[in-house]
């Protein structure tokens, strides 16, 4: 029954960081409503500036730091339910 238990919290593990939702830039769209239209001039300096912040930096090293240690926590919890089975 642990076996199951810990195959299943594997799963949720993997699906939560699977389905991270998460922007690329300041500008993008939240839906598809907006496909097919095009990025203004002034759009595009936004998304520009909000890329080469020093805070968006930031941001995206954290991002970057966060994923890999999920995917530390997520093939050690992997590695030990193998084990076990």
């Amino acid at each position: 029954m642990n076996k199951i238990t810990n195959l299943f919290g594997i799963l949720l593990i993997v699906t939560l960081s699977a389905c991270a939702n998460s922007k690329t830039a300041a500008d993008a769209p939240n839906s598809t409503d907006t496909n097919g239209k095009i990025s203004t001039e002034k759009n595009g300096n936004v998304t520009q500036e909000d890329a080469q912040s020093p805070t968006r930096r930031k941001q995206l090293d954290a991002d970057i730091k966060a994923r890999e240690q999920r995917n530390v926590i997520c093939r050690a919890i992997l590695k030990n339910v193998l084990r076990e089975i």
